[in-house]
């Protein structure tokens, strides 16, 4: 069924580009980060920038 396809083609994408947050203090950032890489397995490190970062390239 071609729809079902499109579906699940659809949620295929939604899950790739799913993205998660996890906060701490400031002072607990770094230890934090790690931790939550480990515990859910993260495989590339990911760099989020402000619309302002990318006006200045």
């Amino acid at each position: 069924n071609e729809a079902s396809h499109f579906v699940s083609i659809l949620q295929e994408a939604h899950m790739d580009n799913w993205r998660m947050g996890v906060y701490s203090p400031k002072e607990h950032c770094e230890a934090v980060g790690k931790a939550a890489k480990e515990y859910f397995n993260v495989k590339k490190a990911t760099k989020q920038f402000k619309l302002s970062d990318l006006e200045k390239t």
